[in-house]
């Protein structure tokens, strides 16, 4: 019976000093796996929110192109120039209606006079009614940007402003003769609200516009979260 005994006792030792060895070496071997692979995964997700940011930024970029042509088309035209002298009606009601402004696919239109007063401006909903309020809450927010004061003579510029329903790309031209000669008689200025579907394509992913600041857009700041 002792040596029955001894041999159990024996058996129970060495099956525990295996246990512990194999622990330790799992252990060894999980944390040489976390050593290795650990940074390469960091670098993978690293490099997967630059290349998110970096098409996000493309479509933001195109974007603010599209508005920076758009108002250049206005801005660059004798009837807008004569309108900036003479304020005809008629030029507004032909030209700046809900459904020309709509048919351009812009939300707001706004002009104003070299010295930035504003001389007219028609806001549109998103089902193209008539807003003032989003004319106005524009108006307010491209004041607030210094859009008109980094405008280029005879070129035009684009910035990205908040008002409080959402944020829009706005494109600011000159207004001058068709064959882009005069002296200036003020800015145009077109606007369009950023839809998170672009950039729900480009990414893949939804995309929510939040506070989160994203650079790297035509040197400007935009506020933007993309989850990844």
């Amino acid at each position: 019976m002792a040596m029955i005994s001894l041999r159990l006792g024996l058996q129970h030792k060495l099956l525990t000093i295996i246990a512990v060895a194999g622990l330790l070496a799992a252990t060894v071997s999980s944390l040489s796996l976390n050593g290795i692979l650990g940074p390469a995964f960091q670098d993978i997700e690293n490099r997967n929110v630059a290349d998110q940011a970096a098409r996000a930024a493309n479509v933001l970029n195109e974007l603010g192109l599209q508005l920076r042509r758009g108002s250049a088309d206005y801005g660059n035209w004798d009837n807008a120039y004569s309108y900036m002298a003479e304020r005809n009606p008629a030029f507004e009601s032909a030209n700046v209606a809900p459904t020309s402004v709509q048919s351009l696919g812009m939300h707001a239109m706004l002009f104003y006079t070299p010295q930035g007063q504003l001389a007219f401006r028609r806001g549109i909903t998103d089902h193209g009614l008539d807003s003032p309020r989003r004319a106005a809450d524009l108006d307010l927010a491209i004041r607030r940007s210094g859009l008109l004061d980094i405008v280029p003579p005879g070129s035009p510029a684009s910035t990205f402003v908040r008002t409080p329903e959402g944020l829009f790309v706005v494109g600011a031209s000159p207004i001058l003769h068709t064959d882009t000669t005069g002296a200036p008689r003020g800015y145009v200025v077109m606007a369009r609200k950023v839809a998170t579907t672009p950039l729900d394509e480009a990414l893949r992913t939804p995309v929510s516009i939040g506070e989160t600041a994203l650079t790297g857009v035509d040197n400007e700041t935009i506020h933007t979260t993309v989850p990844i």
